[in-house]
């Protein structure tokens, strides 16, 4: 019989996956659209901030909370920047109302 260890890591991975997506649902940007951008380099970047988070206590609150302003990402992000461009631009799919 073999046993599977639970490896923290991969929770974490996870989570801050599920996170993004949130954040990215919130915010009305595509995740698809947004990841074809720049060969899917500016996605793996915005990957790699939010696995490396030290605000991802934040970020749940932001994302639990129903009256946060989705109009711009929180400041508090480190990839407000990034995702606000991608607001910008209305990397939505076509016919997907914001």
């Amino acid at each position: 019989m073999t046993t599977t260890m639970k490896w923290p890591q991969v929770e974490h991975v996870k989570r801050q996956a599920r996170q993004m997506g949130m954040m990215l649902d919130r915010l009305g940007i595509d995740a698809v659209v947004a990841a074809q951008r720049g060969l899917g380099t500016l996605f793996a970047r915005a990957s790699r901030n939010c696995l490396s988070c030290p605000v991802s206590d934040k970020c749940r609150a932001w994302l639990a909370d129903p009256a946060a302003d989705t109009t711009q990402p929180p400041a508090f992000c480190p990839n407000a920047r990034l995702f606000g461009e991608w607001q910008r631009a209305r990397l939505r799919r076509p016919g997907r109302p914001h």
